[in-house]
């Protein structure tokens, strides 16, 4: 089942799908490669803060950026599994993104460098660590 949502990009309706909660859904190949990929970024981190209970999501993302000062105050170099280890898992997947993006534009954090996840549902992929700015 799909629902049309209130956004757009380029003109062309965004929907979501009960089977993928949070996911964007184009139903045309086409509409997807019209869109950059800072759009599509930022998009995925617009419904990451206002999708499910707010109240939960108000909460988790307070949390992450407490969680987040504090490890670069004490100046190490973190990720994002120390800060899903810190705080647990978030209430949608795109969460904890947006919350190292909100730290970064802030001007706390800045990008050090990448490794590979350790969690097996990251199925191994890049992720970036950071340090204070």
């Amino acid at each position: 089942m799909f629902r049309k949502t209130d956004r757009t990009i380029h003109g062309v309706p965004v929907y979501e799908s009960d089977h993928w909660p949070g996911r964007l859904i184009f139903l045309n190949s086409a509409h997807l490669e019209k869109a950059t990929g800072a759009e599509l970024r930022d998009a995925g981190i617009e419904k990451a803060t206002d999708g499910g209970s707010v109240a939960l999501q108000v909460l988790w993302r307070d949390k992450a950026l407490y969680c987040i000062a504090k490890m670069a105050l004490a100046d190490a170099t973190f990720d994002a599994e120390d800060l899903r280890r810190a705080i647990g898992p978030p209430p949608t997947p795109n969460a904890i993104g947006a919350a190292f993006r909100t730290a970064y534009k802030k001007g706390w954090i800045r990008p050090v460098t990448v490794r590979t996840a350790d969690r097996p549902s990251r199925h191994a992929s890049l992720i970036r660590t950071w340090t204070r700015a």
